[in-house]
């Protein structure tokens, strides 16, 4: 039977650069030589805007949608506006399109921390592919053929998903478990983390990851200083700022960096957030609050605002509101631990 897989690519001018070009030609390449390429389509729209998804659906009426780009996490995919720069999709937006769209088989969301938008498409869709987080161009073209080579050769969704995510494994990138397969009848969640089920006075093994989550909240503190400063620097007009001004390209592209590597630390934070409540449950409150300002601290470098700077008055109480939660939390840690 014949088949149309659509192809979304976004690629904003205020965003890293992505290999999209060849990951499309990769998949073209497997599909052109593939023993089903008679009944396979494959259609193409680059630069895609919020209104050219549901246009390129109503024209084409795909089968597979594969979307090639960025991703933010819970914050949504990331779309082109019509400058050409960022327009965040979220997931209650697609899953609201998709709802419309629901003949679709299957949709790929080959874009960084993606999982959000698949759990929330494949209320209506039967198979929708994600990814847990970060996953690097190498790593989203392997899987991207691997996919498609199964697909060229016959083969169903589920079947397509796991041969993308051996390829990746094959070529001998540590990201085969980046992938995540929904599905509408029957959610397949992550595997938890495999330290959970060998906590229990198990106190080095508690020991690393009360290092994990030291670490990772250093991470988001100096994260908050160094985006704070470039806040500072740019909005204000200092000496310094007026002797080396920053363009607007050179603004946009420094703090799209400070949202990826948000979105990248919040990711890692979210994988072991199930495993610090298991191993110290009476930490949880303070752990959820600390996962609330996190989410809130990657929204700020988003919306061109500071992040709780040591300003009187209420950002010196939230920060102060972050900092006494870590605390308590490390030394529940610790008493728990000795």
């Amino acid at each position: 039977m014949p088949k149309t897989i659509l192809i979304l690519a976004a690629n904003p001018i205020n965003t890293d650069r992505l290999r999209l070009d060849e990951e499309v030609r990769l998949i073209d390449e497997g599909l052109r030589r593939s023993k089903q390429r008679d009944n396979l389509t494959l259609q193409q729209r680059w630069a895609v805007r919020s209104i050219d998804i549901h246009r390129a659906l109503l024209d084409y009426e795909p089968n597979i949608v594969h979307f090639a780009g960025h991703g933010t996490g819970e914050d949504g995919i990331v779309l082109q506006n019509d400058q050409g720069e960022s327009h965040l999709a979220s997931s209650e937006a697609l899953a609201d399109l998709f709802q419309l769209f629901s003949d679709v088989e299957c949709v790929v969301l080959n874009a960084c921390y993606s999982e959000s938008q698949a759990d929330a498409i494949s209320k209506y869709i039967n198979h929708v592919i994600g990814m847990s987080k970060n996953i690097t161009d190498n790593a989203a073209m392997k899987f991207a053929m691997g996919f498609y080579d199964a697909i060229g050769a016959g083969k169903p969704a589920e079947f397509a998903y796991k041969l993308g995510c051996s390829a990746i494994g094959l070529a001998g990138i540590p990201e085969n478990l980046t992938p995540i397969l929904k599905s509408k009848d029957l959610s397949q969640q992550r595997e938890p983390d495999h330290r959970t089920v060998r906590l229990k006075d198990n106190n080095e093994l508690k020991i690393q990851v009360l290092r994990e989550f030291t670490d990772l909240h250093g991470k988001f503190m100096s994260l908050r200083y160094q985006y704070n400063s470039f806040f500072i620097y740019w909005k204000n007009s200092s000496r310094s700022a007026e002797l080396h001004p920053l363009n607007d390209e050179q603004k946009n592209t420094e703090r799209w960096r400070y949202f990826q590597e948000s979105c990248a630390l919040l990711g890692e934070f979210h994988g072991m957030k199930p495993l610090l409540i298991s191993a110290f449950p009476k930490a949880k409150q303070d752990i959820e609050f600390l996962y609330e300002k996190y989410q809130d601290w990657r929204r700020r470098t988003n919306g061109n605002r500071p992040i709780l700077q040591y300003a009187n008055g209420r950002n010196e109480e939230a920060y102060n509101e972050v900092q006494d939660a870590y605390i308590r939390t490390i030394k529940h840690m610790r008493r728990n631990i000795w």
